[in-house]
């Protein structure tokens, strides 16, 4: 892990939603990070002030990228004033939330907590691109599930997890509004859901949620060492 203090441009404050903006930099030459790694972010004049965000972008990619909802701290309304040419401060924060592919993943995102899984299914899918121009095969056949709770019918990337899901046969999505549908429960969850003994499981979202859902499948005596969780402090939950 880089620690090192990084200072990255914005090429692009970019609306997705009504609410959520994504963050569009350059890349710093020969920055390398994972899928679903998470970066802390500052801006020049206030860089004790850090933020954690996890990468929206694939490593695959050319530019980074960091998904935000809007909000009105002093931090969310900097944000959003930012243009390109702009400068932050970036130093690395880790990944805890590494994707295991040789095993069957369940994926439960939480409103903006869609971003470490935006990540992941991109690095998936442009490898299996490639791969399928080298005529090789690393493999990564096991299924994904994607279960997406949000409160409105605005999922954001929803047209990107559509178009990946049209290259990744082994991908199911469920979107779930919840104003309209309700929140998760171990009823859902298993009728969305073929449960495996290898099954790793990943959520991503608000505190609240990440709890509920915790609790949800610890009820269904999933072992603790299968759930890997990434919580979103500061969000309005879904």
């Amino acid at each position: 892990m880089n620690n090192d203090l990084m200072t990255i441009t914005v090429k692009e404050n970019r609306q997705d939603t009504a609410d959520c903006h994504t963050l569009i930099f350059t890349r710093p030459d020969g920055f390398i990070f994972t899928p679903g790694e998470c970066a802390d972010l500052s801006f020049p004049d206030s860089e004790m002030n850090f933020k954690t965000f996890s990468f929206s972008s694939s490593p695959t990619e050319v530019d980074l990228m960091v998904t935000y909802r809007d909000g009105w701290t002093d931090y969310k309304l900097r944000l959003a004033k930012l243009d390109r040419g702009d400068e932050m401060k970036m130093r690395i924060y880790g990944n805890t939330f590494n994707y295991h592919p040789e095993h069957h993943a369940v994926f439960i995102a939480g409103g903006i907590g869609i971003t470490p899984f935006r990540s992941m299914l991109k690095f998936i899918w442009d490898n299996m691109r490639s791969e399928k121009k080298d005529k090789t095969n690393s493999g990564n056949n096991n299924q994904i599930d994607l279960i997406y709770l949000n409160n409105t019918e605005e999922f954001v990337f929803k047209e990107d997890l559509d178009e990946i899901k049209q290259i990744i046969s082994n991908l199911n999505i469920h979107y779930i509004v919840t104003q309209k549908e309700g929140r998760l429960t171990r009823e859902k969850l298993e009728k969305l859901v073929k449960f495996r003994s290898d099954s790793i499981n990943y959520i991503s979202g608000p505190p609240g949620m990440v709890d509920a859902t915790v609790e949800i499948l610890e009820s269904m005596k999933i072992e603790n060492i299968r759930i890997k969780t990434d919580s979103f402090d500061g969000y309005v939950e879904n």
